[in-house]
């Protein structure tokens, strides 16, 4: 396992694996979405790239952990465009039901950039930077999995 101070001084290779996946993929959505659907290509983002980040405890290499983080963010990045289609499609389908349909939207992602740190560093604190990214993942997969069975397709 790295050390923290090699760690630190990964840090700033860590924008670029995170920030440009989601434009090279942003691309993509629509290609994929039209193929396999949204909600199984949502899920299946979610379901890799989670994944992926709960492989971080168990990698040592510096590079590794670099490629992880890109190619999580490359599976990740399919699923916020595509949420935000699925609410598109939502209010098409319930006009009148708008404002709640975007105002739960909205609570979410507020809820989730105001939780999210939170828990990964509550999760840092008790276990250390990689396991937090490990639970954060295991989160992630078993969130993928209560979707899958909760949230109808077409």
């Amino acid at each position: 396992m790295p050390k923290a101070s090699h760690l630190s001084r990964l840090t700033e290779y860590s924008c670029s694996p995170t920030t440009f996946p989601p434009l090279l993929i942003g691309g993509l959505v629509g290609a994929i979405a039209s193929r396999f659907g949204e909600r199984n290509s949502a899920l299946f983002g979610l379901l890799v790239g989670a994944a992926i980040l709960s492989t971080f405890a168990f990698i040592s290499s510096s590079f590794a952990i670099i490629a992880a983080v890109f190619l999580s963010a490359c599976f990740t990045g399919l699923v916020i465009p595509l949420v935000q289609s699925s609410y598109a499609h939502a209010i098409r389908a319930a006009p009148k039901s708008k404002k709640e349909i975007q105002e739960l939207g909205d609570f979410a992602s507020n809820f989730g950039y105001i939780i999210g740190p939170i828990a990964a560093g509550v999760l840092a604190d008790a276990f250390g930077t990689l396991a937090a990214f490990s639970a954060l993942g295991v989160a992630g997969v078993v969130f993928a999995g209560v979707l899958f069975l909760m949230v109808k397709g077409k």
